[in-house]
């Protein structure tokens, strides 16, 4: 296994092309990325950094950083949303708020995993006063969540 810096210096940022080229060494050899090579976008009152994707080789995992600011809720665009075949875990970094699962609230803070199955309607909320940050992603990748932010076609 190669690790990521021997391709491009952690502190670039990785150009799509540039992605795709690793995503065949990944399929193959596996890679080591840093958060500052994800993708990032703006959605849904969070910023997210999409770390692994199709694009970057991995094909059942999808995984990335979510920054969620005090008063904003994730995930709940037109409603709590779910994944139809894929199962999400989210690991709370930082900060406290709220995880809809279901039909219910649950508090959640610095520390607490959630795991949610495939079709169980969810979302977070920040409660707090400091940003909510969190590490999370669906097994098997989630195709329609990827194109709905632009990661995949």
């Amino acid at each position: 296994m190669r690790t990521l810096e021997e391709n491009i210096t952690a502190d670039e940022a990785l150009e799509l092309s540039e992605l795709e080229k690793l995503a065949e060494q990944a399929r193959q050899e596996g890679t080591v990325l840093h958060i500052k090579q994800a993708i990032h976008f703006r959605k849904w009152g969070a910023h997210r950094r999409q770390v692994l994707h199709p694009k970057v080789g991995s094909r059942l995992l999808a995984m990335g950083a979510v920054v969620i600011g005090p008063g904003q809720t994730f995930g709940a665009q037109e409603g709590p949303h779910h994944h139809r075949l894929s199962e999400d875990t989210v690991f709370i970094v930082s900060g406290r708020g709220r995880f809809l699962l279901g039909a219910e609230w649950f508090p959640v803070k610095a520390g607490d995993v959630v795991h949610i199955p495939p079709l169980v309607p969810h979302c977070i909320e920040n409660t707090g006063d400091e940003p909510l940050i969190t590490v999370g992603g669906q097994t098997p990748i989630d195709l329609d969540y990827q194109r709905v932010v632009g990661i995949w076609p």
